[in-house]
């Protein structure tokens, strides 16, 4: 009797391992998904913008700090 305790309990832990997994990524997908966590991928500037251009091109934005002299 106890060896075939021994040999049962494996397998059923074997066979219910892949739906707890399952169920454990979901769970953590769907707190991560509510939460709202930070992703820098979502936030990820692709190439200079308009302000940056203007000031490359030399024209002057509008708002910016004063121009000091140099001596």
């Amino acid at each position: 009797m106890q060896a075939r305790i021994g040999t049962t309990f494996p397998a059923l832990s074997r066979a219910l391992s892949r739906p707890l997994q399952a169920m454990r990524k979901a769970g953590s997908y769907l707190a991560d998904e509510l939460t709202g966590s930070y992703r820098p991928e979502k936030h990820y500037m692709r190439g200079p913008g308009p302000k940056w251009r203007e000031k490359a091109a030399g024209t002057a934005v509008q708002g910016g700090p004063p121009a000091t002299q140099s001596r």
